[in-house]
């Protein structure tokens, strides 16, 4: 509709297939943790990568090296993913003892495993680990959108005041 070619990756598109159908969108499977991505090198303008990488359990590197792959050199990469030091992360930590901003039993996230094919949250993360992993595989993180919104008043304020310490960051990163 707005002339952007767009193509969607997803583990198990059938759960979609409705939407898909009704929309017409182009969805591919793929396994993004042990398949190639189905798009050739280079080919890419930007990619979206929203609220995977804390779920990524094999090996991060070579999924995120696909993306790196089908960007084009100075192609934008969009990366979502919980903000471990956030309010609620920070109150997890030191009041709970638990390494966690949004999800938390570490055992129902392996579950999901079993039950569904795929997991839950492997592990969250800190701006700066997510910054250097990027940086590594040949991204420049150009800027940090801290994003999301607390129930509680104090929460809101806290996070208005200090928007680092808001539940979710966006990196928002150009392939060198």
């Amino acid at each position: 509709a707005l002339g952007y070619n767009v193509h969607g990756i997803d583990i198990d598109p059938n759960r979609f297939s409705s939407t898909i159908s009704k929309l017409n969108l182009r969805v591919s499977k793929c396994n993004i943790e042990t398949e190639a991505l189905p798009l050739e090198t280079g080919s890419c303008d930007m990619v979206i990568f929203n609220e995977l990488f804390e779920h990524l359990r094999i090996n991060p590197i070579f999924t995120i090296g696909e993306v790196r792959r089908v960007l084009r050199s100075n192609g934008m990469l969009l990366l979502s993913t919980p903000n471990l030091r956030s309010l609620k992360g920070l109150a997890n930590f030191l009041l709970r003892n638990k390494a966690y901003s949004n999800s938390g039993d570490i055992y129902h996230e392996y579950q999901k495993l079993e039950r569904l094919g795929h997991m839950g949250h492997v592990r969250e993360y800190t701006t700066a680990e997510v910054s250097e992993f990027l940086s590594r595989l040949g991204f420049h993180v150009q800027t940090l959108v801290f994003r999301g919104r607390y129930k509680k008043k104090g929460q809101q304020l806290a996070a208005r005041v200090l928007p680092r310490l808001r539940p979710f960051v966006t990196y928002i990163a150009r392939a060198q």
